[in-house]
């Protein structure tokens, strides 16, 4: 998933860009960063639970939020951050193209032949 803020004082604050919620790169940080997070905004495993309810609170989404832009390289202190919490879009974050989708087909002329006098592989 990721979200954008719309509320013109949000988007001053935190900027328009969209910010993405990776619950799979979440799950795999080291036991430290996990700890820092939860030191500041209380037990992860708790937040992702109740983000997979039909509609989870202020504070599971605010602490989303605060998550996603700060593994993003946004340093925002958490006692600070008091975005308008549902104005902000929410949606399917597109496919990333190095994620897996289906590789370019080659293009026939993107390589030159080997020089003529070229050892072979089995030399």
């Amino acid at each position: 998933m990721r979200f954008r803020f719309t509320e013109p004082d949000d988007v001053a604050t935190y900027g328009d860009q969209w910010w993405v919620w990776d619950e799979s790169a979440v799950l795999g940080l080291k036991g430290r960063e996990l700890i820092a997070i939860e030191e500041t905004v209380g037990p992860v495993m708790g937040v992702l639970r109740r983000l997979r309810q039909d509609d989870p609170s202020t504070l599971t989404t605010m602490q989303a939020m605060w998550i996603a832009m700060t593994r993003a390289g946004r340093e925002v202190a958490w006692d600070d951050f008091n975005p308008v919490v549902f104005t902000a879009e929410w949606e399917a974050a597109p496919p990333d193209p190095l994620d897996g989708g289906e590789a370019p087909a080659p293009d026939s002329n993107s390589s030159t032949a080997p020089p003529e006098n070229a050892e072979s592989p089995s030399s």
